[in-house]
């Protein structure tokens, strides 16, 4: 299915932002040798190394999806809406913690809900920030953080009955959050986080779309301290 005009592909935005994220500042701060500022230099106080994170839980979605062929999309009856629907999801991330308050890297996700005479499942991959925006201006709450997600996404929508072709959604995914996380163990030279997530994102194509909320514990381990 054509992408959908005017948008920039995925994977474009992706390498866009983590060159721009990785690099930028190395390349502020490295000027004919000049001292780097202190924030610059300082050894990381709660996250660094490598970031593994798991966040399972509830979901609630809307989905609407044409059958995935060019000559049924805005045919009148072919599109299924799948309404309010209820389920379970997941998503999961490989990540750096490039600095206290950055981790950057991959993630995925995948999630399937429920409403009277629908089923609806979708899932995506991609790009993945996680920023801590008030790290040194709040200390207090400088565990809070938002994410950001880009990349691909699928979607399907299915009457139970099995009396409609599925909906078919398969192209763009974006995303945001926020979470919290304390400090709860330590192991292995790292140690393990844990708190509160919620996660938004939607799966969009010209055949339909499907957005989804997701609420669960987030489970991070960082590989330093």
């Amino acid at each position: 299915m054509a992408r959908s005009p005017g948008l920039p592909h995925p994977a474009s935005v992706a390498l866009t932002l983590g060159l721009a994220l990785t690099l930028g500042p190395a390349a502020a701060h490295a000027q004919d040798g000049a001292p780097r500022p202190a924030w610059y230099t300082k050894r990381a106080e709660r996250r660094s190394g490598v970031a593994l994170g798991i966040t399972p839980g509830f979901e609630v979605s809307g989905a609407r999806a044409y059958p995935f062929t060019a000559d049924a999309i805005g045919q009148p009856g072919l599109e299924q809406q799948a309404g309010t629907s209820a389920g379970a999801g997941g998503s999961f991330a490989l990540m750096g913690a490039l600095a206290d308050y950055l981790n950057l890297g991959f993630w995925g996700y995948t999630g399937s809900g429920q409403s009277a005479a629908y089923r609806s499942s979708g899932a995506a991959f991609g790009f993945r920030a996680e920023v801590f925006p008030l790290y040194t201006l709040v200390p207090t709450l400088r565990d809070l953080g938002l994410i950001a997600q880009f990349g691909f996404g699928t979607a399907r929508v299915e009457r139970k009955d099995g009396t409609a072709p599925d909906g078919v959604v398969m192209q763009s995914y974006v995303g945001t959050g926020v979470f919290y996380e304390w400090r709860v163990a330590s192991f292995l030279g790292g140690h393990l986080a844990l708190g509160p997530s919620l996660e938004a994102g939607v799966a969009f194509a010209q055949s339909g779309q499907r957005l989804a909320f997701l609420l669960g514990p987030r489970v991070t381990f960082y590989g330093g301290p």
